[in-house]
């Protein structure tokens, strides 16, 4: 029996546990997936297997939603065993729009957010141990955007010798670069309302600085000028976000504080929230 068959018949196994939701039951997979391979495969299979199964499990935990209309439906190894897959379904025509125009900044900022081990399901010593690249896959109506950046170009990266405050600044820019990319852009966080569409995302000294504009014929500034705590409450909720986090952790990092700036546009009028690093450090537990 060849290991792709083998493979296959393990991940039945492993939609069984998403049925059964038993902890005793993958351990026990993954020591009898383990034995299986390594009695019946070479060293290149039981390294491929070994992710496919580890993959395997995350996805099993899947859909997650991951914000602005996008939720990460699968994980999974492709059949060539070169490129780890991510698919993501997209149920916003703006935000998948924005997306397939910026198919390489967001090379660029993939390649950064999981060589600097900002991904969860897959780290890069995982990336660099078994040779593989990545494909995140959009999906919206029947349509598909694709970024995927090769084992080749994370090989090369780790072979720079780059000082990890190097690399997280660089992914900063990055992070920044790609907001900007799909401003102006409708992403008012939960409980603010209509009306707010992010602006514009800088750098400015110590700061990294939302920037969102508030459309006064729907809401007004002044509203969050009464409501500071409850408004910066609610913008670290969100930020809280399972992807959003990450980018807190950077700008911790990054040795940044945070500023939240609200502009109307008719007015002009302004109102700037900020958190501090230590503040950050303090309320992510870093």
């Amino acid at each position: 029996m060849g290991w792709h068959r083998r493979i296959k018949i393990l991940e039945i196994l492993i939609k069984n546990y998403v049925i059964m939701k038993n902890v005793v039951f993958v351990t026990k997979l993954f020591t009898f997936a383990l034995c299986m391979v390594i009695m019946f495969g070479s060293c290149g299979a039981v390294n491929k297997a070994k992710l496919k199964i580890e993959l395997a499990v995350e996805s099993s935990k899947l859909p997650m939603e991951i914000g602005n209309g996008l939720t990460l439906t699968s994980i999974a190894l492709n059949d060539d065993g070169e490129i780890v897959e991510y698919n993501i379904e997209c149920n916003n025509e703006e935000i998948f729009s924005k997306l397939k125009q910026i198919r390489e900044v967001s090379q660029e900022y993939m390649k950064y957010r999981f060589f600097n081990n900002h991904n969860k399901s897959l780290k890069i010593k995982d990336i660099l141990d078994y040779e593989v690249g990545i494909r995140v896959i959009y999906n919206y109506g029947g349509l598909k955007t694709t970024i995927k950046v090769p084992y080749r170009e994370f090989k090369e990266l780790s072979e720079e010798d780059l000082e990890e405050e190097d690399l997280e600044e660089h992914f900063l820019k990055l992070i920044v670069k790609r907001y900007n990319k799909m401003c102006p852009n409708k992403m008012c966080p939960a409980g603010l309302g209509g009306g707010v569409s992010m602006h514009l995302v800088s750098i400015s000294g110590d700061y990294v600085v939302y920037s969102y504009l508030i459309d006064e014929d729907e809401g007004s500034i002044e509203n969050i000028r009464k409501n500071t705590n409850l408004t910066r409450e609610i913008m670290l909720c969100e930020a809280f976000s399972k992807i959003k986090f990450e980018e807190l952790r950077v700008i911790y990092k990054c040795n940044k504080n945070l500023a939240y700036k609200w502009l109307g546009n008719h007015t002009l009028e302004k109102c700037i929230i900020t958190v501090s690093n230590s503040e950050i450090r303090k309320i992510c537990n870093f």
